[in-house]
Parts: C-alpha cells; sequence; structure tokens
C-alpha cells in the first residue's frame, strides 16, 4: 500500500517484484495484487515491461495471464457499469420526451412523435422542455 501511495512508478519497483517473494504467492494472493496495481494510477505498459522482465519465465507467464485476467475483469465491469448507466440515461430521456408530448396534448398543441422525440439529445429534449414551460403560464407554477 505505501507504494500505491507514492505513486504509479513506485508499483513498478523492485520492491514490488521480488521474485522470490512472487514465486510463494499462491495464485489467489497473486491476482489479489495484481488487481490492487492495476487499479492504481499506474501506467499498464510500465508494469507489463516488469513482468517481462523477470528471470523465472514460469512466474513471468503466471503473472501475464494473471494480468490478462485482471485487465478482462475491469474491462467487463467498466462495460456493465456503462451500460447499467446508459440505460439509466435512457430511461430519463423517456421519461422526459413522455412529458413533452403530455404537456403537449394537455395544452392542445399537436404532440410531437415518439420517433422524433426519442432521437433528440438529452439537451435538446431538456430545451424543448424548458420552452414548453415558458411558453405555457399555467405549467411554471406546477413544475
Amino acid at each position: 500500500m505505501q507504494a500505491k501511495a507514492r505513486g504509479g512508478d513506485a508499483l513498478a519497483s523492485d520492491y514490488i517484484w521480488n521474485e522470490s517473494l512472487m514465486s510463494r504467492l499462491g495464485e489467489a494472493r497473486l491476482e489479489r495484487l495484481l488487481r490492487y496495481i492495476y487499479t492504481g494510477s499506474v501506467d499498464n505498459a510500465k508494469i507489463d515491461a516488469r513482468i517481462r522482465r523477470l528471470n523465472d519465465h514460469h512466474a513471468m507467464k503466471r503473472l501475464m495471464t494473471t494480468a490478462d485476467q485482471c485487465r478482462l475483469a475491469g474491462f467487463v465491469e467498466g462495460e456493465t457499469k456503462g451500460e447499467a448507466r446508459g440505460k439509466e440515461e435512457g430511461k430519463r430521456e423517456g421519461m422526459l420526451a413522455g412529458m413533452i408530448r403530455g404537456i403537449q396534448m394537455a395544452f392542445g398543441m399537436r404532440p410531437a412523435s415518439e420517433r422524433a422525440l426519442l432521437r433528440k439529445t438529452r439537451e435538446e429534449l431538456q430545451a424543448m422542455f424548458d420552452a414548453l414551460v415558458a411558453r405555457e403560464p399555467r405549467l411554471a407554477g406546477a413544475l
């Protein structure tokens, strides 16, 4: 943990990459160590280069495999989080589009098509909503 506090370069130091220590780590501890390193503010290329400089080829292969697994796990986690954020944003845009159509219908305006509204960006939808509220004084107090 001290190496992480010192910055990304400390995570590539000899202190961390002691081969005799690495050879005694079990798979679970080795994976935990690499996950810890790869989640820090570290240059992945420096860590990969450091792994390739190991004299013990078996350890090097083990570490590279584990490092690749850590990166893949990070990628999958990021993709999952991004997908969740995208769904949440889509729900908000859908609600905003529905409110726009509801206001248009409630005040006798011709409602925009759902497809046209859903092709707009969140910013465009918000601008449309704000314009409707500003145009209709009865809405200003209700919202």
